[in-house]
């Protein structure tokens, strides 16, 4: 089985597995238990916040226009390897640090799959897998994102608002 094969694989079988239940990781990471040291003076919910976004930016800011560019006659195989090796990496290893270690995973070996593509269409074949799961990821942040916080603040606000007047 090659690289790319086995990626594909094992990308397939995280996102069945996340059909209906919160990954591990994410659950971690939003319970304060991903044990990575992210977030300052133990405070995670600045790391919290900020991975949410990274991941929704990373799906929709940064995979979405690399498929396109695949899918464009206008950009070489090279190119968007390029592209990939230059835009994806940050927003993954943050990812990772924050405890999305999975996710960190298959970027790395995706980059490994890059000797092996014969064409773009096995590119994005793969690449469109990948996307699949991370959007999976995504809406698991949705879903579970402690959106209450802010209408917690926003209830306490009008309250002391109320209190001064």
């Amino acid at each position: 089985m090659t690289k790319q094969e086995q990626l594909k694989q094992d990308i397939l079988e995280s996102f069945h597995k996340m059909q209906f239940t919160e990954p591990k990781e994410l659950y971690n990471l939003r319970t304060n238990n991903a044990d990575t040291g992210a977030g300052s003076f133990g405070a995670y919910w600045g790391a919290l916040d900020f991975a949410v976004g990274m991941v929704r930016d990373l799906a929709g800011y940064t995979m979405y226009p690399l498929l396109k560019m695949a899918e464009s006659s206008e950009f070489s195989m090279e190119q968007i390897r390029s592209a990939y090796m230059l835009l994806m990496p940050p927003y993954t290893n943050y990812l990772g640090y924050s405890g999305m270690f999975e996710l960190r995973s298959f970027c790395r070996r995706f980059r490994e799959c890059f000797d092996e593509f014969q064409s773009k269409e096995e590119f994005i074949d793969l690449f469109k897998v990948f996307l699949m799961y991370v959007n999976k990821t995504v809406a698991w942040t949705y879903h579970y994102f402690t959106w209450e916080l802010g209408y917690e603040w926003d209830r306490r606000m009008e309250e002391k608002r109320k209190q001064q007047s």
